[in-house]
């Protein structure tokens, strides 16, 4: 592992560390790229949303109890985290100016205010029993408690503040109308917070690991994406809530810079795709291109499309052709002789050398240009009726004999995913069993899973 340059944890470096070493073109996955975006106004520069904030909550009911609460279950520092944490605080630190980080650093405070608050409720069983009967009390049928965050996942530091809004009438209850959270200002943070993650969701739940989504579908849902932050009235449906505090003023106006602040890390990162990108989207029945790239890009997108084709069609040819002389050097007869092979050329002339010439080919590939410039034009008008709860894989299945260079095109870039979970997978077997919990030591491991790899061993 040294030796080679990989990391005996990082599934995702080593996978990179691999495809540069191999020379296999590649791009920064999409989810890891959501995510330093997401993170930056979630994670603390210091490794853990649950740090950097002291003190204790003034709490009348729960006198004596110990709420400087611990970073998480596992008190033992994750190397993993830790990474996460400095790639975040370095996306950050240059990208975004000097305003923004502090909007973001108020931000990250409160989050880690309210990580602190789901991480009492989690591990106290004496404030989670007093939770679920002031609950009860309010007639809830089904109490529910806390839900503590992961560093790496900022999709359940979300879910963390859905459950605390959902049971905020009960935590103001028990903490004497919250007064250690600030009053209304926090909870009007973390709601606008809430509405501003809401366009990462779904694009996060369609790049995760399960679903395996297309490279097709990267860029149309990234530019959706985009579409969605850059709205103005994102927070016009919670403002009426806000209250009359003189903190409240304070939280809009850091929101908004906040608000800003996404939308400029979000280009930054998302601004130097890959220009395959664009027109790979076409080869998704479901896709409408021209509803999310500009005029020029959509013209720019269907010409590369046509000489994508055009190169898978005079590949296929070379192919067949290499393939009908490989056949016929298999299954003829023993060579002739000088005097039988000059009397097929007196009878047949040039057609002697067999049904596949090099002409005939050569013609072929002269006819590709139009004849894919048909296959796209027909292919994009069928897919404008394509449902987009259809498969594309099947769609392709089924209409691949009517599109036959289209269909290679698809076959060789729908199985792409624009995630590196797979990758990770194939590359973490031993950083899964490496843990601070287990005493298998990195070298061990490597020889465990030596024989495993190849199976072959006996």
């Amino acid at each position: 592992m040294d030796r080679w340059g990989f990391e005996q944890r990082n599934g995702a470096a080593n996978a990179v560390s691999a495809a540069q070493k191999l020379n296999v073109n590649h791009m920064s996955s999409v989810a890891h790229s959501h995510h330093l975006v997401v993170a930056a106004a979630m994670i603390s520069m210091k490794g853990s949303v649950c740090g950097g904030v002291g003190g204790r909550p003034h709490n009348a009911e729960s006198q004596g109890q110990d709420l400087d609460v611990a970073k998480g279950d596992d008190e033992t520092p994750n190397p993993d985290v830790e990474a996460a944490c400095v790639q975040v605080a370095e996306f950050v630190e240059t990208s975004a100016l000097e305003g923004e980080k502090a909007a973001l650093s108020s931000v990250r405070a409160v989050v880690a205010v309210f990580c602190r608050l789901a991480v009492h409720f989690h591990k106290s069983p004496k404030a989670k029993n007093r939770l679920l009967k002031l609950q009860e009390r309010d007639g809830v049928k089904q109490p529910v408690g806390s839900i503590t965050d992961c560093p790496t996942r900022w999709n359940s530091t979300r879910d963390m503040f859905l459950r605390l809004e959902l049971v905020q009438a009960a935590i103001k209850h028990f903490f004497r109308l919250c007064a250690h959270l600030g009053g209304q200002s926090r909870w009007l943070t973390a709601r606008r917070l809430l509405k501003l993650l809401d366009p990462f969701v779904f694009v996060t739940e369609l790049l995760s690991g399960e679903t395996y989504p297309t490279l097709a579908l990267a860029i149309s849902f990234l530019r959706a994406t985009q579409l969605e932050l850059q709205k103005s009235d994102m927070f016009d449906e919670i403002a009426g809530s806000a209250g009359n505090e003189d903190s409240i003023s304070s939280a809009i106006s850091t929101m908004h810079t906040v608000h800003a602040t996404f939308v400029g890390l979000f280009k930054k990162r998302f601004a130097d795709l890959h220009g395959d990108l664009k027109w790979i989207s076409y080869l998704d029945p479901r896709v409408p291109v021209a509803t999310y790239l500009e005029q020029d890009e959509v013209a720019e997108a269907r010409q590369q499309l046509l000489e994508a084709a055009v190169d898978m069609g005079a590949r296929w040819i070379r192919m067949k052709c290499v393939s009908s002389r490989a056949s016929a050097q298999t299954h003829q007869p023993p060579t002739p002789t000088k005097a039988r092979a000059s009397m097929f050329a007196t009878v047949f002339g040039s057609r002697a050398i067999g049904p596949h010439e090099p002409g005939k080919h050569a013609s072929a590939a002269r006819e590709l240009l139009p004849r894919c410039e048909a296959q796209i034009t027909l292919y994009l008008g069928e897919a404008s009726s394509a449902s987009q709860k259809s498969n594309p894989l099947q769609w392709w299945s089924v209409n691949s004999k009517r599109f036959l260079v289209l269909a290679r095109l698809a076959r060789k870039w729908l199985g792409c995913i624009p995630t590196s979970v797979p990758s990770e997978r194939a590359f973490s077997t031993s950083g899964n069993m490496v843990s601070a919990r287990c005493e298998l030591t990195p070298e061990i491991v490597r020889d465990l899973i030596f024989p495993a790899e190849i199976p072959q061993l006996k």
